[in-house]
């Protein structure tokens, strides 16, 4: 007799990376190179691709001109404004041409503060013309080539963190919520047994099969390939009292029950009497039940060929002889 039993459930998912991005410039423009291919792995911050700046270059000489020109006039203004405030002070100059003088050196100096944020405003543009991996991973596809005029935020490549995988997988909601963060759990990818930290859990329900997402960690170093199917196995204690009986020693009885044939001796030991003992399944696995009914602790039941007996049959047990005849088998 057994206090309970475990039920071993499995649930399919897959393995994906931990971190993916679409990557696409912050501007549009042409491509005029692309330095990874699908499969490269790149360091955080390598360039993966340029686009066209020449017209950017263009506009960054005319602006460092107008700049200096800009500085030009602020070097004369301040000369003028200076002599006026002097020539002012003692008489010789009006004070509307002082103020003309000092509100034109502040015009200038406006008109070069904003020649300065366009050539930073050129700069920023030039930096965002070259395409960044934003962390250490691979290509997992290149979606355009050179020559392609693309537009700002439009994806040029998928890219996958390398190190980083984990597995999504769908859990009834029930048993999910028995489920801490940070336990460990064994997962099955690529017929590999690794383990997996459950480090969270989405609480929507997918529409379509019920389930809650759960996302766990691959704690291997063993490679595995985005997409993989991973299977997760949790183990549950049922604490019910019962039997483990094989699966050959039950027969169909009546009003949804089971039955098994259990073995009764008669007085004299020579023979056994074929009793019938109704039983509810627990639990069912491949080669074995869990059941709970009419037995006791020491019973003897028939484990196999139960269309060779009736209840209330003697038989004879055979003595267990090898491996081929087991304890209860029948003549």
């Amino acid at each position: 007799r057994e206090p309970g039993h475990s039920v071993v459930r499995r649930f399919a998912g897959t393995v994906r990376a931990r971190r993916e991005s679409l990557l696409g410039f912050e501007r549009s423009g042409r491509v005029v190179r692309l330095d990874v291919d699908e499969g490269d792995r790149v360091r955080p911050g390598q360039v993966l691709g340029r686009l066209d700046v020449a017209r950017l270059r263009v506009r960054q000489r005319q602006l460092r001109a107008a700049l200096k020109e800009a500085e030009a006039q602020v070097g004369l203004s301040e000369v003028t404004n200076s002599r006026l405030k002097k020539l002012s002070a003692k008489a010789f100059a009006s004070r509307q041409s002082h103020d003309e003088a000092r509100f034109g050196l502040a015009a200038a100096k406006a008109s070069a503060d904003r020649l300065r944020a366009q050539l930073e405003a050129v700069r920023v543009d030039l930096k965002k013309s070259r395409l960044r991996a934003p962390f250490g991973g691979v290509v997992a596809d290149r979606l355009v080539d050179e020559g392609s005029v693309v537009a700002a935020g439009a994806p040029v490549l998928r890219f996958q963190e390398r190190d980083g995988r984990e597995a999504a997988v769908g859990v009834p909601v029930n048993l999910a919520r028995d489920l801490k963060e940070g336990s460990v759990h064994l997962l099955t990818i690529g017929g590999r047994s690794l383990s997996g930290v459950l480090e969270s859990m989405v609480e929507d329900l997918d529409p379509r099969t019920r389930t809650s997402l759960l996302i766990f960690r691959i704690e291997s170093e063993e490679p595995a390939s985005d997409g993989e199917l991973a299977k997760l196995q949790i183990e549950r204690w049922i604490e019910t009292p019962g039997y483990w009986v094989p699966l050959g020693a039950l027969s169909e009885g009546d009003h949804g029950f089971w039955s098994v044939y259990r073995l009764v001796d008669e007085p004299d030991g020579r023979a056994s009497v074929v009793r019938r003992e109704s039983v509810e399944v627990l639990h069912a696995e491949s080669e074995r039940v869990f059941v709970r009914g009419t037995l006791e602790e020491g019973d003897r039941i028939i484990r196999a060929g139960l269309h060779r007996v009736v209840p209330g049959q003697r038989v004879s047990p055979l003595p267990a002889v090898g491996p081929a005849k087991t304890r209860g088998d029948l003549r």
